[in-house]
């Protein structure tokens, strides 16, 4: 097992949400991830039915939960917030087991 966490989220937009505010909601979110301590990778999709897949992978536990609290605290929080419909937001933070990439370092 390593010590790499996975945020996963799942949430729906609502019907008057646009893409215009969607990409900047991203735009914001993804200069928040920047700056925190042990991010390591974010993805979005969208699956066939308009559910959003956000998947983050941070260094650890402690660090995706910090940055998870500091962002709770960001306007752009209550924005997506405000933005997505309630009962299809889950969110949970997993231990990886095992990982394998291409972009990793070559093992010394």
């Amino acid at each position: 097992m390593t010590s790499t966490v996975i945020e996963f989220i799942t949430y729906k937009f609502k019907s008057n949400v646009d893409q215009s505010q969607i990409d900047q909601m991203n735009s914001e979110l993804n200069a928040f991830l920047l700056e925190q301590p042990g991010f390591y990778y974010r993805s979005l999709s969208e699956d066939a039915n308009g559910l959003q897949h956000d998947i983050i992978y941070w260094h650890d536990m402690q660090q995706a939960k910090q940055a998870s609290e500091a962002f709770m605290q960001l306007p752009v929080c209550q924005l997506i917030m405000e933005s997505t419909i309630a009962d299809t937001v889950n969110m949970q933070h997993m231990q990886v087991l095992s990982e394998i990439s291409t972009l990793m370092d070559e093992p010394a």
